[in-house]
C-alpha cells in the first residue's frame, strides 16, 4: 500500500513514526514495527523523497517471515484491510498531509 505526506514533514517524519512505535530496520531498509512481542510478522514501511512533486512517498506492507535468500518470491506479497488501516493511522500522524489515497502497489 502507498501512501503520501508533504515534504513539509521532512525533518519531523522520523519523529512521528518513533511515535507511532516503528523504528529503523537494522539494515537500514527503511522502518519496521512488530505487530505482536515476536520480531514476525512485522509493517515494513519505505519512505521515498520526491523532490519535485515536494512530497515523500511512503510504501507498506506486511513481512510474515524472514525472506529467504533463496526464497522465489518475497514473503511480504500479502496487503489487506489490515496493511490499509496501518498506513492510514501514519498518515492520520501527519496533519494537513499531501494525499490521503491510499492505492495498491503489489
Amino acid at each position: 500500500m502507498t501512501g503520501e505526506i508533504s515534504l513539509r514533514h521532512e525533518k519531523k517524519h522520523a519523529a512521528a513514526l518513533k511515535r507511532l512505535g516503528y523504528r529503523r530496520h537494522p539494515q537500514g531498509a527503511g522502518w519496521v514495527r512488530p505487530v505482536r512481542r515476536a520480531w514476525f510478522p512485522r509493517f515494513h514501511l519505505y519512505t521515498e523523497v520526491d523532490w519535485n512533486a515536494k512530497l515523500i512517498r511512503l510504501d507498506l506492507h506486511l513481512d510474515y517471515a524472514r525472506e529467504d535468500a533463496d526464497a522465489w518470491a518475497p514473503t511480504s506479497s500479502r496487503d489487506g484491510a489490515v496493511v490499509s488501516a496501518e498506513l492510514q493511522r501514519i498518515l492520520n500522524a501527519f496533519p494537513e498531509q499531501s494525499s490521503g489515497a491510499l492505492s495498491r502497489s503489489r
